[in-house]
């Protein structure tokens, strides 16, 4: 009797943590999720909204009050972006050029390309270069950038337009939460080495822009540094739904900008 009731406790106990530990990695699956909606809300009341279309994960288009951008794909690499301004009608196209699905190369037709060469330190090498009126090929500038695991934390850039004997150079270093960066879910939308604000797997929630201008002759250095926090607000499977920054998703620069509100399909 006594070993009988031994085995049924048992039995008992080892039910109730296979139960236990089968709950817990249901409460922990992942959920990938995908953007429906973005609405930017400024510090006056107005706002703006981007809407997200997709074909399974791949990105058709993404649709604001002022401009549309449609995407095109070769297998699960996004190869063009069209953007229109549906205000002014003026249409842009960026054309990607991959080797190994990495991104090679874009080329817009604001008459400018960008190319980029993958280093074996693990770093990403670019240029950005236009034509002149005689048709030469003009150097704007150049860069690299630097990457922890899926995140690019830091952009060192080197204008090339300066006049002689001066050296100007933009740097921008990001601090990342451990979150989920939904843009990142995006098919292919993490080659896109011209789009490096939004592509890292998780989320910035701080960075750093310095600017800083050294004349050779006189030794003379004038540098700018500004810190950019960002407070972020998640769901139960570590989407943001909220940020409050400075800055909106999709453009550098927005003064009047307060916070951006994330919806999922």
């Amino acid at each position: 009797m006594i070993m009988k009731k031994a085995i049924q406790l048992l039995f008992v106990t080892l039910f109730i943590v296979t139960f236990t530990s089968c709950s817990s990695d249901s409460n922990n699956t992942f959920q990938e999720k995908l953007l429906k909606r973005i609405i930017e809300v400024n510090t006056d009341g107005t706002s703006s909204t981007f809407n997200f279309t997709y074909n399974g994960n791949k990105i058709v288009s993404i649709n604001s009050e002022v401009n549309t951008q449609t995407f095109n794909y070769a297998g699960n690499l996004i190869t063009r972006i069209i953007e229109l301004n549906t205000i002014t009608q003026l249409q842009t196209t960026f054309d990607y050029t991959y080797s190994n699905d990495k991104l090679t190369k874009v080329i817009c037709s604001d008459n400018y390309e960008l190319n980029y060469i993958y280093n074996e330190n693990g770093t990403v090498s670019y240029e950005k270069t236009t034509r002149d009126l005689n048709n030469n090929i003009v150097l704007l500038f150049h860069g690299t950038f630097s990457f922890q695991g899926e995140n690019i934390y830091e952009d060192k850039k080197i204008l090339d337009t300066t006049g002689l004997n001066v050296l100007s150079k933009e740097e921008v270093s990001f601090v990342y939460d451990t979150k989920r960066n939904p843009l990142n879910n995006i098919t292919g939308y993490n080659k896109l080495l011209d789009h490096f604000k939004n592509i890292s797997a998780n989320n910035a929630t701080s960075s750093i822009e310095t600017a800083s201008t050294s004349f050779l002759e006189t030794d003379q250095v004038v540098s700018t540094a500004i810190q950019l926090p960002r407070v972020f607000q998640y769901d139960n499977n570590d989407y943001p739904t909220e940020t409050i920054s400075d800055r909106p998703v999709f453009e550098n620069q927005n003064g009047n900008h307060l916070k951006s509100l994330y919806f999922y399909e």
